[in-house]
């Protein structure tokens, strides 16, 4: 009902939905979704490029939250409506404040050229922050891939899909399965039933033993 009152009845209607696999979004908001005629995009998991931001503010928000309640124990329901007005703005003001690492500067002093807590005129150079940030994701891409072993999946090649979060006893990856599809970004298209296929990032995949015998050693470390 939020999503319809808040986007759906005051902005066009979107082609897509992009939506992660947490249990609020299964079950009536699909079929809120399937009603108007949006398409639904469910994130895999382990994406943190897909909602990184959310993430970090509703940790802000649940901090604020827990400090607040503690302090100030509401009584009424006006009260605690009170109290969530007031963590979401602080989390908007923390969010909007905060110094970004890489940038070295906060998002509102960005934005009104003008540091937000100081009275302080601020002049931000867009192409300085951009090479600024992409040094940061070189850096860090590199630090990345430095444990990696180098392996271009192809058509046709067998992979196992890796269990989020395994249990002690319960395996550590299904399949095999055979890539139907090799992509440029990083994911691949594989088989997973007859007549259904799943695009999976890399990162949740790994080769498997009937068609890379020299690439054992990754499946020993699942254990």
């Amino acid at each position: 009902m939020l999503f319809e009152n808040n986007w759906l009845a005051r902005y066009p209607r979107p082609n897509a939905c992009i939506i992660d696999p947490g249990s609020e979004f299964k079950g009536e908001f699909q079929n809120t979704l399937l009603r108007h005629g949006i398409e639904c995009d469910s994130t895999s998991v382990k994406n943190p490029q897909a909602n990184a931001t959310c993430k970090r503010l509703h940790q802000t928000v649940a901090d604020v939250l827990r400090s607040i309640s503690y302090t100030h124990v509401p009584r009424t329901y006006a009260e605690a409506a009170n109290l969530v007005d007031t963590a979401l703005a602080t989390a908007a003001y923390a969010a909007r404040t905060a110094l970004h690492g890489t940038m070295k500067m906060s998002p509102g002093s960005i934005v009104f050229n003008r540091d937000v807590v100081l009275d302080i005129p601020l002049i931000a150079d867009f192409e300085v922050l951009r090479l600024r940030r992409q040094a940061s994701i070189q850096r860090n891409l590199a630090r990345s891939n430095k444990g990696h072993v180098s392996h271009d999946y192809q058509p046709n090649d067998e992979v196992l899909k890796l269990t989020y979060c395994p249990h002690k006893l319960e395996p550590r990856a299904t399949g095999p399965f055979r890539i139907k599809k090799a992509h440029t970004n990083g994911a691949v298209t594989i088989r997973a039933k007859p007549y259904v296929t799943e695009r999976l990032n890399i990162r949740r995949i790994c080769p498997s033993v009937t068609s890379n015998n020299h690439l054992v050693d990754l499946l020993l470390q699942l254990a």
